[in-house]
């Protein structure tokens, strides 16, 4: 499916989807090759990060197509995925869903009414940083988002009272899983969004139990984040995320803050940096690296007249707090993607 999605997408209409369309069926893909300095002996980069993750290989990070239908009363999804980050993202899931980037039925509770109730599988409303998605304003993701869900499965109720507002309740099977082995009550997750034209503000939260492999532990998380932009051409990010964790009688937790500016040089050509601070202590999201780190990275965009996105980044880990010989106290990795995404269905 990799080869025929990606041969299909230099004949994608470059054209944007309108409000009137009813049935929309995209794809996407993405290249990309990483230099890594120093080189690990082992088969990812590093094990914290879900994305971009081979060494010297040219490889297919992300590659999916799906299709949206939206009627008055009712909407459904559904796409297909594969790539590396879906075989380092997926592994606990089992081999018959781990392709399913999107799958959900939903309908309007009333008509006329911005209430929809969702089931499925379902991208994550919590950061601002999606998957393999050419929208997020750095090449790679940060720690804060590959240490958070990315996909969600459950049920969902989104409402929208007015073009401002969007708030989201939804009972989910756990933390990030399609099948959660065992049985566990459902976790909750919720969302409240305020957006206005150059400003975006988000509080997402979660709460529930998580299976670590060896007991059920629940799982206390918060994320916060601010988008503003100073003029057409700057925006910066600033992100919060905290987590609190109580297993075997004691409560562990982590926070993570990360800040990005973009600054958009022509309409072609665009360039963003990114600062981040991740403290897990107690290794509650990387055992058993226990793991403190800096990132600090930029990266150039240039946009080619089609729907192809080139993208260069530098990067950098300043680590800290690891037990010795299990990752470097310092490394670098230079990543060149290219993307492709665009329609390829629209009526």
């Amino acid at each position: 499916m990799i080869q025929v999605v990606f041969w299909i997408l230099p004949f994608l209409s470059s054209a944007q989807d309108s409000l009137e369309s009813r049935l929309i069926v995209r794809g996407f893909g993405e290249m990309f090759f990483s230099l890594p300095k120093p080189e690990l002996s082992t088969k990812r980069i590093n094990p914290i990060l879900y994305n971009y993750n081979r060494s010297r290989q040219l490889r297919m990070n992300h590659v999916w197509v799906g299709c949206w239908y939206n009627a008055p009363k009712y909407r459904f999804a559904i796409a297909a995925q594969e790539g590396t980050y879906v075989e380092d993202n997926y592994p606990e899931e089992p081999l018959g869903v781990r392709n399913v980037l999107e799958a959900t039925l939903g309908f309007r509770l009333r008509r006329g009414k911005s209430i929809w109730v969702d089931a499925g599988v379902f991208p994550s409303h919590i950061g601002f940083e999606t998957a393999g998605s050419k929208t997020n304003w750095t090449l790679s993701r940060s720690v804060m988002a590959e240490n958070s869900p990315y996909y969600l499965s459950g049920v969902k109720v989104s409402w929208k009272p007015n073009l401002y507002w969007e708030v989201v309740l939804a009972a989910c099977n756990g933390w990030q899983r399609i099948y959660q082995n065992g049985k566990l009550l459902p976790a909750l997750s919720s969302q409240v969004k305020f957006t206005q034209e150059k400003t975006i503000f988000n509080w997402s939260l979660f709460y529930g139990k998580v299976n670590t492999g060896h007991l059920l532990a629940t799982r206390y998380f918060s994320n916060l984040y601010g988008q503003f932009f100073a003029t057409n051409k700057v925006g910066f990010i600033i992100a919060v995320d905290a987590g609190l964790q109580h297993e075997r009688n004691h409560y562990y937790k982590w926070w993570t803050a990360v800040g990005t500016s973009q600054y958009q040089i022509t309409p072609k050509l665009r360039s963003a940096a990114r600062v981040e601070y991740f403290h897990d202590p107690a290794g509650v999201l990387t055992n058993p690296l226990n793991l403190t780190t800096v990132s600090g990275s930029i990266n150039i965009d240039y946009q080619f007249p089609s729907f192809l996105l080139l993208r260069i980044e530098a990067r950098q880990f300043r680590n800290r707090t690891l037990p010795e010989g299990l990752l470097p106290d310092s490394t670098t990795n230079l990543t060149i993607s290219l993307i492709a995404e665009g329609t390829l269905l629209k009526k």
